[in-house]
């Protein structure tokens, strides 16, 4: 069910699905193939939290590499540098990253990226996105277009522009005239298309949770702020 993800040429997408989907893993591992496909490739996977970034990313991307043997990831510096068969350097990389202050955010405004991959999108305020998305610049003679990607469940503070940006592609253009809704894409998943998840067990503990983060969690409802939008339902 990842393959249209991975396939996809929209400037911005967004992978949108309830827990236990495997969202961090596929937005991973599309910066992976890219800088796999293309030398050169220089990719940014970014997370609100330092501490969410180790526990979702980082614990992974050192033995995926060399289980994939195209390169290394280098813990003092959190990013992966990729190889030729012969060990020579192909000038990809894929830098993790995070921004817990408006402060880190400052440091992308100076920074060129081919692609920009943000982990858990609804935690981030539409500010942050629009700021962080700004360092995604390609070379025109390039074979790819500059891409923004996403993964994120329907809960959290930014929920609600992210509906609003990406699904509803409801903004307004006074303030945004540059909108276009055409480089906005989502598609959805949910656990029952995860084929490594326990899903009984995994749905009975989601169960637990209060109303309406089972709703969002489990069904993939919208949820902002702790109010869920009852009339959000996926049909596709």
């Amino acid at each position: 069910y990842q393959k249209p993800f991975h396939l996809s040429d929209k400037p911005n997408l967004l992978a949108l699905g309830t827990r236990g989907t495997g969202k961090s893993t596929q937005l991973r591992f599309d910066a992976i193939l890219r800088c796999i496909l293309f030398p050169g490739f220089k990719a940014l996977i970014i997370r609100r939290k330092l501490t969410d970034l180790r526990k979702s990313h980082l614990i992974f991307i050192g033995a995926e590499m060399k289980r994939l043997g195209c390169g290394s990831y280098r813990q003092t510096t959190m990013d992966c540098v990729f190889t030729n068969p012969d060990g020579s350097p192909t000038g990809s990389i894929i830098q993790f990253s995070h921004c817990e202050s408006d402060k880190d955010m400052d440091n992308y405004l100076s920074s060129q990226w081919d692609y920009i991959g943000f982990d858990e999108l609804s935690t981030f305020t539409l500010e942050q996105f629009l700021k962080i998305s700004a360092a995604v610049r390609t070379e025109i003679n390039k074979p790819y277009i500059g891409l923004v990607r996403a993964c994120s469940n329907p809960l959290g503070p930014g929920a609600a522009w992210m509906k609003q940006w990406f699904i509803d592609h409801d903004v307004e253009y006074a303030e945004y005239p540059d909108y276009c809704p055409d480089d906005f894409e989502w598609q959805f998943s949910t656990l029952d298309q995860n084929a490594y998840v326990d899903k009984k067990e995994y749905t009975k503990r989601l169960k637990n949770l209060p109303e309406h983060v089972r709703r969002a969690w489990l069904l993939g409802e919208f949820v902002d702020e702790g109010s869920y939008f009852s009339e959000f339902r996926q049909s596709k």
